[in-house]
């Protein structure tokens, strides 16, 4: 166990962001070596000073199918080390950082000009990151390498600015291939570490990166088993997390070539393996004894084992009181991980975190396209400390040229601005993806496969309420007809293959037709148009879980008073009473003080499309309005002033 402890500047020159991008890797072709199983590709940087702190440190990887050459055919284990480090350090860690895993590529060729990427918040490294450093990308396998090959890029963002918490040292715990036999075998592949906490440290963060590896009998371990694993401190267990993914079929990267919808042991293929981070409280000052456990099991034979790597890094307190920070840009985005929810229209979709101390209930964004936030919406949604959520903005109108998005948070709880400016705004490049125009009038035409009872199809609204609904198909090889009309507007067709699975057909989230599962057989599902029945839109049934198709009726996207099933809250401010109108789908209403206490409710008439709520009895201040229903959840701010 070797531990890096850091001292910290602390200056207000952190009020504006600057971003420092370093490229270690450019156009690098990796291939497999099969004498041995692993090449090492070095790449050096040059990153800021050991006086700059940051608030984010974020690495892309982006892979391509190498020259003249095949993609790579199998899902192998790629991992990013940090080696040497020359400047003021002059060391060699040797620690790894990210883990990746190669998609099943031979579907592809260079001449394709296929390209995926993907993204890693590295923050909690931030502080190692700093003058000349030895990036070593190292590539497993040992298919051959006459006819196959991948080109990757790997670059780093480095934002300066105060992070969350300051960073104040990392202690590399164990970092080997662990056994799994048994729980015995596990445990004795590492006996723990016993750690000096830090007088000035308020949480200790227990960072691991862990895959499971093998299909050994029972329960084909441990590729394919969900297993228990245990944080324990000083003996006693404090955190349990399953080694599990169970979101291979919604990758972003589809279809692929061999079995990537199959759910494993915290890994998919083509995808990065994500860490998990537990935050534990100990007391500061003294001496802590770290160690992890495996649930009990029994293998038949050797071969199951996990790649484990975990750190402990010591935090000081919060930075900021207040600090809600914009991580990323959902839709409308070109990013390659949002590609199953872009080209999208009706609602942009942002994940924010709050960093700070408060919890958050409010929020003001602006946002718009080109470099124009003219569009304004406010949030009511409750963000505890530490909290990651997603807000929905309704988009109102888009140019015909759209080269970006661009949102900025503008007050929180109702002030303006936060403790943070650095990230409280976010551009997304885009290109001229605009949604498909359609038919007002639109044929569904859909043939099941052998397992009809896992399908179902969903319409949203521009607001994201479900308009129409079609679930619980029984007839196997079964053709299905439903007409649908349309008003003006934005909408989004989600089909899902998340239904239950029938005894004779127990694979699932596997779309409509695979190649590794013909026993269900291929389905169809198709748009066409209701003025002449022809085809309009064939959808491809290789999607895994469920995919999502955004498309406009009656305009395309640059047209503005899009037509919605809006709630209405009036008038603002109010003094006495406010009217609230309504959709059909409506069941109550609530209102919340700025503290989140609900301090009215009232069910909704069926028979009126509108209601009357007395506020005159309410303390001047501001509230939130929310109208609850089937597909409907809406809330408005109004200030009550008497």
């Amino acid at each position: 166990m070797r531990k890096l402890i850091f001292l910290f500047l602390l200056s207000s020159s952190f009020l504006s962001a600057q971003i420092t991008t370093v490229q270690t890797h450019s156009d690098v072709v990796i291939q497999t070596k099969p004498g041995s199983g692993q090449t090492n590709y070095s790449g050096w940087g040059e990153f800021p000073s050991s006086d700059k702190t940051y608030s984010k440190v974020i690495a892309t990887l982006t892979f391509e199918c190498a020259p003249g050459l095949r993609c790579g055919e199998w899902d192998y284990l790629n991992y990013i080390f940090l080696g040497k480090r020359r400047g003021d350090k002059k060391d060699s860690l040797g620690w790894e950082i990210m883990r990746f895993i190669t998609p099943y590529g031979f579907y592809w060729r260079s001449s394709d000009n296929w390209k995926h990427g993907w993204k890693f918040d590295i923050t909690d490294f931030g502080p190692l990151f700093h003058d000349s450093i030895e990036i070593i990308y190292r590539h497993t396998g040992y298919e051959k390498r006459d006819d196959r090959g991948w080109k990757i890029n790997l670059s780093f963002e480095l934002t300066e600015g105060k992070p969350e918490r300051d960073i104040l040292s990392i202690n590399h715990l164990v970092q080997k291939s662990m056994n799994y036999t048994s729980q015995q075998t596990f445990a004795d592949a590492y006996a723990g570490d016993t750690l000096k906490i830090l007088p000035n440290s308020d949480v200790s963060t227990i960072k691991v990166l862990q895959t499971g590896h093998g299909a050994v009998q029972p329960n084909n371990c441990g590729e394919f088993c969900a297993k228990k694993r245990f944080i324990k401190i000083n003996g006693e267990s404090v955190n349990t997390q399953t080694v599990w993914r169970d979101d291979c079929g919604e990758n972003s990267l589809f279809p692929q070539a061999g079995t990537w919808i199959y759910d494993r042991a915290g890994w998919c293929p083509g995808d990065i393996v994500y860490e998990d981070n537990f935050d534990a409280k100990v007391r500061k000052d003294t001496i802590q004894f770290i160690d992890f456990d495996m649930e009990n099991y029994t293998a038949e034979k050797n071969g199951s084992n996990y790649r484990f790597t975990a750190y402990h890094i010591e935090k000081g307190p919060k930075n900021f009181q207040r600090d809600l920070a914009i991580t990323d840009i959902i839709s409308p985005s070109d990013w390659y991980k949002h590609k199953r929810y872009n080209p999208s229209c009706g609602l942009a979709k942002i994940e924010v975190r709050n960093q700070g101390k408060d919890t958050v209930r409010a929020v003001d964004v602006n946002f718009g396209f080109n470099g124009n936030k003219d569009q304004k919406h406010w949030i009511w949604q409750k963000i505890a400390p530490g909290e990651t959520a997603i807000l929905d903005m309704p988009i109102e109108n888009v140019p015909s040229n759209t080269t970006s998005f661009d949102v900025e948070i503008t007050k929180v709880n109702d002030v303006a601005g936060d403790d943070n400016s650095t990230n409280n705004a976010m551009s997304s490049p885009l290109s001229n993806q605009v949604p498909s125009l359609h038919e007002e009038t639109i044929i569904i035409f859909f043939k099941t496969n052998n397992a009809p009872t896992e399908n179902s199809y969903r319409f949203f609204d521009a607001a994201g309420r479900v308009m129409y609904e079609r679930k619980g198909f029984t007839k196997a090889q079964t053709i299905y007809r439903d007409t649908f009309k349309f008003y003006n507007g934005c909408f989004q067709f989600e089909f899902d293959d998340r239904g239950p699975a029938l005894p004779s057909f127990p694979l699932n989230e596997d779309g409509l037709g695979w190649w590794a599962n013909t026993t269900d057989g291929n389905g169809i599902i198709q748009f066409r148009k209701g003025s002449t029945g022809f085809l309009d839109k064939n959808f491809a049934v290789d999607f895994g879980t469920k995919f999502n198709y955004f498309f406009t009726v009656g305009h395309t996207l640059n047209t503005s008073s899009i037509k919605t099933l809006e709630t209405k809250v009036y008038p603002n401010p109010a003094k006495d009473e406010i009217l609230v109108e309504y959709p059909s789908t409506a069941k109550t209403i609530q209102i919340f003080n700025a503290k989140g206490q609900q301090v009215m409710s009232q069910a909704i008439d069926l028979n009126r499309d509108h209601a009357i709520l007395k506020v005159n009895h309410l303390p001047n201040g501001i509230y939130a309005v929310k109208v609850n229903g089937e597909g409907t959840n809406s809330t408005h701010k109004v200030i009550v002033m008497h």
